[in-house]
């Protein structure tokens, strides 16, 4: 089954009934198992499907987000395949077909002003992109501490089964400081603390930051002090912020270049990063060489598809990738001595 937009054939070989049972094996399997090497197959085809789509719905959300912060950082990537069977293990009644964030989007704006701002702008008519659902984590953080806007588009086609579905997120810059080392601290220990998965401790950790840079951003002062009282206690005990000043990554050699799409790999016992860069036309590459990277389960590798519109907005909104640790810790710091 093929599918063209602006231009761009995507290839799509398999029916929502053949793609919702790859999910139902990816669930069930280990990614090493030999019973996923075909689901696989099928879901990385699925996944790729998504590209050229978040990438129309990337460039309106460029458009409009440069109206709103001359400063935003925009970037979009395609889901990996080990978060897809987290997210898969613990929904057991979502179909793979019917997943909401297998393609995604991401700003970062300034403040909370402008998070707003943008959110009510891609709330509007956004052509054959319908808004499907919409989730305020920051009126209604998540239970982990995770703050930011969330917004599902459905792109809808004229007699055909073909359902894409995509999430935007909006976020401020210190909302992203925490999301990102959260996701700095999973990638050098090795958990999905994102997902609920992992060490009690720094859950903990991040519920009790998240709440100081929520009490920050909104200016409530109240209880901030017992915050800051239970954190300066938890970190005499584990050691978290040394353990973050401590996290280093080493880069293979690349020469920065602004292209459309970037793989990034990260090793765990190396703790190197590999990036490879793509141009626009050459997508199907970048596919590949993401789905054969994902392949090397024994070599414990982290890899992830990315986009932007420059690098410097690649290593702004992949920060855990680069070991960039310095927002999380400049706005900690600060609101420890402002209180």
């Amino acid at each position: 089954m093929k599918k063209s937009i602006k231009g761009i054939i995507v290839s799509r070989k398999y029916t929502n009934g053949e793609i919702n049972r790859a999910g139902e094996v990816l669930r069930k399997n280990s990614l090493s198992d030999e019973e996923v090497k075909q689901p696989i197959e099928i879901i990385s085809d699925w996944r790729a499907a998504h590209s050229p789509y978040n990438d129309q719905l990337f460039g309106l959300l460029t458009k409009r987000g440069k109206k709103v912060d001359s400063k935003i950082v925009l970037v979009n990537r395609l889901k990996k395949i080990e978060s897809i069977k987290i997210k898969l293990e613990q929904k057991p009644k979502l179909q793979l077909s019917r997943m909401q964030d297998i393609g995604g989007c991401r700003a970062i704006v300034r403040d909370l002003k402008k998070a707003t701002n943008l959110k009510n702008r891609m709330q509007k008519f956004t052509g054959k992109f319908l808004v499907k659902k919409e989730d305020d984590y920051i009126a209604n953080p998540k239970s982990s501490g995770y703050r930011g806007f969330h917004i599902v588009y459905e792109y809808k086609a004229k007699n055909d089964e073909y359902r894409i579905l995509l999430e935007v997120q909006i976020r401020t810059q210190i909302q992203h400081a925490w999301a990102t080392m959260v996701e700095t601290v999973s990638l050098f220990t090795n958990q999905a603390l994102k997902s609920d998965i992992g060490s009690d401790e720094w859950k903990n950790f991040f519920i009790l930051t998240s709440k100081l840079f929520e009490a920050d951003e909104m200016d409530k002062k109240e209880g901030i002090k017992d915050v800051i009282a239970d954190l300066k206690v938890m970190n005499r005990k584990h050691h978290f912020i040394d353990q973050i000043n401590g996290f280093r990554i080493y880069l293979d050699k690349y020469k920065e270049s602004d292209l459309a799409y970037y793989l990034l790999v990260f090793n765990y016992e190396t703790k190197k990063l590999r990036i490879t860069s793509y141009a626009k036309d050459d997508l199907e590459s970048a596919v590949l060489d993401y789905k054969q990277a994902e392949e090397k389960t024994d070599q414990q590798i982290n890899a992830v598809l990315v986009s932007a519109n420059n690098f410097e907005d690649i290593k702004m909104g992949y920060q855990n990738y680069f070991a960039n640790t310095s927002m999380f810790l400049e706005e900690y710091k600060r609101i420890l001595k402002e209180n």
